[in-house]
């Protein structure tokens, strides 16, 4: 006995589901990944060249401050002046001197740009070398030689503009000092000069005049006895004068030395080119073997996630475990999509598989069904059983007469009766075409004798729906089809129901109420939850017990439910698939299915 839940119990995917899901939604991973790579090796071959070439920069650190800028001091080795040189080297006044430098206005590959800087700026990268003072200074250009000259000459610019800006207050300084030899040298000595750092710590200037402070005093006290033309005063005047001399040649000194030193400091810059930009052999984009490399992942990804994302948002039945969760009923089995097994093989004889191939995969599946409802129903000699759907154009009309051909074939006496007489489809199955069947009866145009075909497979017998000209009335009445089953009682063991689609008319409830059990048909992957759902809710309503459902058409060769895969290739590891020759069974079904009316 089959068993289910009575709640829905949420399935956590292992490792084999996500194998199995991947393997059902193959062409949406194959297509997403086949698309993603295709165009990313298009656009990648298509892209034109891009070279870069480098030049290396070294920022020397300078530690000792110059001793004759009184309040200029710059430290170098502060990370806020590291990111300013950065800076610097992509600002726009570089790039306007090296754009007229290279007359790069005229240039083929910026003669289109609208703004030259900007476009010129693009195609420019400091990178500083981490944990040194080395910074490369790059230019990418679609012609080699470009690239180099691009990198070389903003490298010359920036020295250029670093040594002046880094001696800036030097020069300033120099400005202000006087000439010694100019006529403004005492007017100005006394208003600058002394406050030089250079002069203020100089110990001899000091001394002196410390001395001279105490000749001034000494002076002052003998001005107050003597007059100006004492000899005293006289003397210590000579020595005041001769001492003041001595001073200003002391400041002449040291100015002329701060002259010097900051004229040679003109002349040094704390940058240099270590390795200057050469022209580059190679392009740097685009990079071939990592956009293949990473199209192939994001293919990989990508599709793996559409294909989740596909199979999450479908909300058809697919599996077992769909029907057992969200339907509650029991699952019976599945059918294998029919396929043709060679070229000779006719459209009839696929469908009646229990018949043209009895030991395929099929066929077993059947067999496997039909258990599963004989152990279902009500253990007595006579059962009837009705074969649905929800839609059209699920399988039903294959099931049911592969099914009864199967009850017949265990011993049991086997009614097929198609009852879908807006859209009969039984006759296809066995390739037959009676004037008479289940609506002539109905109508009381025939008795059950009139229309019952006996076929030559042995125990079964099957009535068609005959020809279609009841219009629109409803003739399948509970009361009517009741008065049949007694009728048929006595003379079989089975009678198994072909209604029309649930969902579509309500003649399947006119019939369901009057037999002891239903059979679900369910196409795989192709109806809504929702309908299919609602399909169940309406044959429940019935009273009539539900045995099961049957998955139809299930794709085993796609690998997509392991399950499925490994039943049915099972048998056919065991030699079942083909026991008969393709003579022997083109023999067998050269004779008629359906043998004149009993």
């Amino acid at each position: 006995m089959i068993k289910v839940s009575n709640t829905a119990k949420a399935q956590e995917l292992q490792l084999e589901d996500y194998i199995q899901l991947l393997f059902r939604r193959k062409w949406i991973f194959i297509t997403f990944f086949i698309i993603v790579v295709t165009i990313v090796a298009i656009a990648t071959f298509r892209m034109r060249p891009v070279y870069r070439a480098t030049a290396t920069l070294l920022i020397e650190k300078e530690s000792t401050p110059n001793p004759y800028q009184e309040n200029v001091m710059v430290d170098v080795s502060q990370l806020d002046y590291y990111m300013s040189q950065y800076k610097i080297m992509k600002s726009r006044t570089l790039a306007k001197k090296v754009i007229d430098e290279l007359k790069l206005e005229k240039h083929e590959e910026f003669i289109e740009s609208k703004n030259i800087i900007d476009s010129f700026l693009k195609r420019i990268y400091v990178e500083p070398d981490r944990g040194t003072r080395l910074v490369k200074l790059s230019a990418e250009s679609y012609y080699p030689n470009l690239a180099a000259k691009m990198a070389n000459t903003l490298a010359d610019a920036y020295m250029e503009q670093n040594l002046e800006n880094k001696l800036f207050a030097s020069k300033e300084i120099l400005k202000r000092l006087p000439d010694s030899a100019s006529d403004n040298w005492d007017s100005g000595k006394e208003d600058r000069l002394d406050s030089l750092p250079s002069v203020v710590n100089n110990t001899l200037i000091q001394s002196l005049k410390a001395n001279y402070i105490k000749l001034e005093t000494e002076y002052a006290d003998l001005s107050k006895r003597y007059k100006d033309k004492h000899p005293s005063l006289v003397s210590l005047r000579a020595e005041m004068e001769q001492l003041k001399n001595r001073i200003d040649i002391e400041i002449k000194n040291i100015v002329e030395s701060i002259k010097f030193e900051l004229s040679g400091q003109l002349k040094t810059n704390n940058v240099r080119i270590i390795d200057p930009a050469e022209v580059p052999q190679n392009p740097i984009k685009p990079k071939k073997k990592l956009n293949i490399l990473l199209a192939i992942i994001v293919g990989l990804l990508g599709g793996s996630g559409l294909a989740f994302f596909v199979d999450y948002t479908d909300n058809t039945i697919k599996t077992q475990q769909d029907i057992e969760q969200y339907l509650i009923i029991p699952f019976l089995g599945f059918i294998p999509k029919l396929t043709a097994k060679n070229k000779n093989e006719k459209k009839g004889e696929r469908k009646l598989f229990v018949v043209s191939n009895p030991h395929s995969p099929e066929s077993e599946s059947l067999k496997s069904i039909r258990s599963n409802v004989t152990l279902t129903l009500p253990d007595k000699k006579f059962k009837t059983l009705l074969i649905t759907s929800a839609g059209p154009e699920e399988g039903k009309t294959i099931i049911s007469s592969n099914l009864s051909v199967s009850f017949a074939n265990m011993g049991e006496r086997t009614l097929l009766v198609d009852c879908d007489l807006r859209r009969p489809a039984v006759s296809k199955v066995f390739q037959k075409l009676h004037n008479r069947g289940m609506g002539d009866y109905l109508t009381e145009e025939a008795g059950i004798d009139d229309i019952v075909h006996k076929t030559d497979i042995e125990n079964f017998s099957v009535i068609f729906a005959g020809k279609h000209k009841h219009g629109h009335r409803e003739i399948l009445h509970p009361l009517k089809i009741k008065k049949f089953i007694e009728e048929v009682k006595t003379k079989y063991d089975v009678v198994v129901f072909d209604s029309p689609p649930v969902m579509s008319v309500n003649d399947s409830m006119n019939i369901a109420i009057c037999v002891d059990g239903i059979v679900q048909v369910i196409r795989y992957g192709k109806l809504n939850r929702k309908l299919v759902e609602r399909c169940t809710q309406v044959l429940s309503d019935t009273g009539t017990k539900i045995i099961g459902a049957v998955l139809n058409g299930v794709d085993t060769e796609s690998r997509g439910h392991y399950y499925y895969y490994y039943y049915y290739n099972y048998y056919g590891k065991y030699g079942y698939g083909n026991i008969k020759s393709d003579k022997e069974r083109d023999s067998t079904m050269s004779k008629p299915a359906v043998s004149q009316k009993a």
